[in-house]
């Protein structure tokens, strides 16, 4: 049996870290390391993890300085010594047989890196009746010329797949340290140096949406200027990858789903005030141009309408739209607002594919 490495960074999460372990430490396939790399938490965390490593001889701890996200994985990622590679956000868990579903898969059908259906999850750790994606999508292989499907099952999070290591090493893929959106610089870049993964249907991670007293998720209420100014750096990056690689065909689906996500969180957002709203507006107005510099439709009348007031620098009639829409989605339910916020595939197929001239 081959080793799986599974890195696990932690800050300040003592309310979810047993869960978390436990859903590891209970795996099916048993050949792991967990790597618990505490970032600087001030609560008990670092307790937590010196615990379960007491009893348990396959956890390592990591104990760094706060980093934040990025640092953390590297970190874990030089500690790393399996064959393969999966990261588990510290608030989330597994599904007890992750692991070996995702080791048969990536051996069976020896890619470079295998992603799989998750589900969200309330507060209290209970999954919402629908995983993220639907019964439509079977087992199969998935590659960067399919704009149809390929684009919206490979997700740009890490935590719901498995890297062979020597794949990781070889391309040196890291994780941005200072950006947000870093899963999905590393998950795309990933993709453009091996243009096919596969799909497993299977539901291996579950992902909990803390919510405020507002029930509006957690992430959302934190979205400050620092987030999107760091979210922008990240969506830079992303674009300037598939320019590199001549992949802007398979980018142009992805910038849409990307600006219906990043949209949503603007309009969740309690912490902006008027003037923070209105830079965070200008430091983007570069990522919704696109949308003519592409061609690219946007998946609904709500978005087109804010997006194109961007454009035009209608600051303030855009706010007034955000405002409007914040205000609806008060009354939806967390789940009703992700899905909202997360099209379903179909809301692309207005995109159409442009063929590339023949050489």
């Amino acid at each position: 049996m081959d080793k799986i490495s599974i890195i696990v960074p932690i800050y300040n999460v003592e309310k979810y870290l047993r869960d978390c372990i436990e859903s590891i430490i209970n795996q099916t396939y048993t050949e792991i390391e967990i790597i618990l790399v505490n970032d600087g938490s001030t609560d008990s965390s670092l307790e937590i993890c010196k615990e379960y490593a007491e009893k348990n001889d396959k956890i390592k701890i990591v104990n760094k300085k706060n980093g934040g996200l990025s640092d953390a994985r590297n970190a874990g990622l030089k500690h790393a010594t399996g064959k393969y590679i999966m990261f588990v956000d510290s608030d989330d868990y597994l599904a007890l047989n992750s692991c070996e579903i995702l080791y048969n898969a990536i051996k069976d059908t020896n890619f470079e890196f295998i992603t799989a259906n998750f589900a969200f999850t309330n507060n209290d750790g209970t999954p919402w009746k629908k995983p993220m994606f639907s019964d439509k999508f079977q087992n199969t292989p998935l590659n960067i010329e399919d704009y149809k499907e390929s684009f919206y099952l490979v997700n740009s999070t890490v935590w719901n797949k498995i890297f062979k290591k020597e794949f990781i090493d070889k391309n040196n893929l890291s994780f941005a340290v200072g950006l947000l959106a870093e899963d999905a610089v590393f998950t795309t870049l990933a993709f453009l140096k091996t243009k096919k993964t596969y799909y497993i249907k299977d539901i291996v991670y579950y992902y909990r949406q803390r919510e405020t007293k507002k029930g509006s998720a957690a992430i959302s209420s934190n979205c400050t200027v620092d987030y999107f100014t760091r979210v922008n750096l990240a969506y830079k990056i992303v674009y300037e990858n598939f320019k590199k690689y001549n992949e802007m065909n398979f980018y142009r689906y992805y910038y849409a789903k990307s600006t219906s996500y990043i949209l949503y969180k603007f309009v969740d957002s309690v912490l902006l005030n008027y003037e923070e709203k209105i830079e965070v507006l200008e430091k983007m107005k570069w990522f919704f141009e696109l949308k003519t510099e592409l061609d690219t439709p946007i998946t609904s009348k709500s978005v087109d309408i804010i997006t194109n007031a961007i454009v035009d620098e209608k600051y303030e009639e855009t706010i007034k739209y955000c405002e409007i829409l914040a205000e609806a989605r008060e009354y939806m339910t967390a789940e009703k607002r992700e899905r909202m916020s997360r099209p379903d595939y179909t809301k692309y197929n207005k995109i159409k594919i442009e063929e590339k001239p023949c050489i």
